[in-house]
């Protein structure tokens, strides 16, 4: 196991050396290994890469970038980007829960996708209802769609196609076999975003 340390030792410098030591001579600690701040008053983790989520490789997006993203891709293509955004995150989603199915059952991996949504920033999502033909999942505190409150409109395009994936895969289904609609969403106002998947 690896635990990363952060220590404010500003006008204290000297006392790293006797910090490391300390930590050294604590039973069973194998190694350890101290940076200094990248400058003044910013200290970085320079030994997590690349990011892992279950050994596998992970890229994440700041707030800003990817709250710009979003913005921009709306405003310069409209709807256009929406249905981008849906069909991208359908494939990666599907493909992901497809293969969490080679190894556990439909309920481990709905359970291991709600943790992993949830890890990545993206929200809390919990699946509410799964029948053979239909899914209905909400997300609370979604990021995507927190950058479009008071737009009147539902704004979790990304989401949706998440959603749509995850159950096109859980259901053994083609995923152009599936469709999804947004039905509340805290861009106009709701408390959280609802989700329907259905199976055609």
């Amino acid at each position: 196991m690896r635990i990363l340390l952060a220590a404010d030792l500003k006008g204290k410098e000297g006392e790293v050396a006797k910090l490391v030591n300390g930590l050294k001579k604590v039973p069973s600690v194998e190694r350890v290994e101290y940076a200094p701040p990248l400058f003044d008053g910013v200290a970085v983790d320079v030994w997590s890469h690349p990011l892992l989520l279950d050994e596998e490789r992970v890229a994440m997006l700041p707030t800003t970038f990817f709250a710009s993203m979003l913005k921009r891709g709306w405003s310069e293509f409209g709807t256009a980007f929406a249905a981008i955004l849906y069909h991208v995150a359908l494939a990666g989603a599907y493909e992901e829960c497809a293969r969490c199915l080679e190894q556990h059952s439909r309920e481990e991996c709905l359970k291991l996708h709600e943790e992993r949504f949830r890890l990545l920033g993206y929200g809390v999502l919990k699946v509410e209802k799964l029948t053979e033909r239909e899914m209905v999942a909400r997300v609370y505190d979604s990021i995507e769609c927190s950058f479009f409150e008071g737009s009147g409109e539902p704004r979790g395009a990304f989401v949706r196609g998440v959603a749509a994936g995850v159950a096109a895969a859980l259901w053994g289904a083609p995923p152009e076999r599936v469709e999804a609609e947004e039905v509340k969403c805290v861009a106009k106002g709701d408390p959280y975003c609802e989700f329907r998947v259905r199976r055609r």
